[in-house]
């Protein structure tokens, strides 16, 4: 390796875990020096009682609901939009998130590459009443129950049982949730074998065209069944646009195309939530949350 020289660590030991309280554990214990889960029942006494261990940083990354538009009883946009209006992010992301997210009032984080999108998704529980009512379901009345896919893990169910809350309390929907292994869970979400399911997407660089070309009709990340060829076009437009302000904006109206449509309903923008033991340098704050081992080292033990 060219810069060997430089590299301070013997090696690196990966363990592979998919629960975050075992994770936390292990952190706790002395058996890890970074855990890359929290759980979020955990954030608030790490908080309290060991705040310098805890790292939430900024990430190129938002969490939303997929919408299977190929559904009858969601072809209608204002049925989807309706759902967007009620969820409550300020709410989801300081009660439920315990301050490690932020809302999501669009599928680009704001700031991405200095675009700042406009606020499409709202939490607006009158106007989502309003437009159920307006598609031929007030009060939620006809309107067939809502299967809510998600993932199994810990996290991913509390997030989607507060949303099932307020569909529920909000606009008396009867939502019903559907936790999968995670590759039953993304066959389903390529066979469109669901109703609405949690999804996110970590930005693979920092544009927000990395996000809004998700949305095109043959992006094989869409898994909606929504199509808009206004859009498609406007992507390609954008894509070939230079001047940097022409293509912000043209970057802002496929945001409010996706508002105004709601094949996704953006939740909330990332950040990365790790624990980190003090001996640990070299571990930077980075908005793809990428950290290479060859700049990381450990300091010596205090006596």
């Amino acid at each position: 390796y060219w810069n060997r020289a430089a590299v301070k660590l013997d090696e690196v030991h990966l363990y592979a875990t998919d629960n975050a309280d075992t994770e936390e554990r292990m952190f706790r214990t002395g058996q890890l020096h970074i855990a890359r889960q929290v759980p979020l029942s955990k954030i608030d006494t790490y908080r309290t009682e060991n705040p310098a261990a805890l790292r939430v940083e900024p990430f190129l990354a938002t969490a939303y609901v997929r919408v299977n538009t190929k559904r009858p009883h969601l072809a209608d946009p204002r049925v989807r939009r309706a759902l967007a209006l009620a969820i409550d992010r300020e709410s989801l992301c300081r009660n439920v998130l315990r301050g490690t997210k932020f809302p999501a009032r669009s599928l680009t984080p704001p700031g991405t590459a200095g675009f700042t999108p406009p606020v499409g998704f709202a939490d607006d529980l009158a106007e989502a009443k309003k437009l159920l009512a307006e598609a031929g379901f007030p009060e939620g009345r006809g309107l067939p129950p809502i299967e809510a896919l998600y993932p199994t893990s810990d996290n991913g169910r509390i997030i989607m049982e507060a949303i099932q809350q307020m569909w529920r309390k909000g606009l008396g929907i009867d939502a019903r949730l559907l936790n999968q292994e995670w590759k039953v869970y993304i066959d389903s979400l390529n066979t469109l074998s669901f109703d609405v399911s949690w999804s996110a997407w970590v930005g693979d660089y920092a544009d927000p065209m990395t996000f809004l070309d998700l949305m095109t009709t043959d992006s094989g990340n869409n898994r909606t069944g929504w199509s808009n060829k206004a859009f498609d076009a406007l992507v390609v437009e954008a894509r070939q646009s230079l001047a940097v302000p022409a293509r912000h904006a043209l970057y802002g109206r496929l945001e409010e195309m996706l508002a105004r449509e709601s094949p996704v309903l953006p939740l909330y923008v990332y950040s990365s939530v790790s624990l980190v033991h003090p001996r640990v340098q070299g571990v930077y704050p980075t908005s793809l949350d990428v950290h290479p081992f060859n700049e990381v080292w450990l300091a010596p033990e205090s006596p």
